[in-house]
């Protein structure tokens, strides 16, 4: 005999709160491909290249060649 799971409704929390609750060793940047002076600062001040989305912006965006570019740079332990 099967019995029904009991699920208790949750408190709604905020992707920040999310966030500072699971101490993420890590920070993650988007720009587009064209924005060539976001991607020169991030990559000075430490990022790296983690991916491409081509589906992340509209249509009309994505036929002009442009897409998301996602750098990260891990956090050190005093940023932290």
């Amino acid at each position: 005999m099967r019995t029904a799971a009991c699920i208790t409704a949750q408190p709604e929390i905020t992707k920040s709160e999310r966030f500072d609750a699971a101490k993420l060793p890590v920070t993650l940047r988007e720009t587009q491909n064209a924005n060539v002076p976001a991607i020169d600062f991030y990559r000075a001040v430490g990022f790296g290249l983690e991916g491409v989305d081509l589906s992340y912006y509209s249509n009309v965006d994505k036929l002009a060649g442009e897409v998301a570019v996602f750098m990260k740079r891990k956090l050190e332990a005093d940023e932290e």
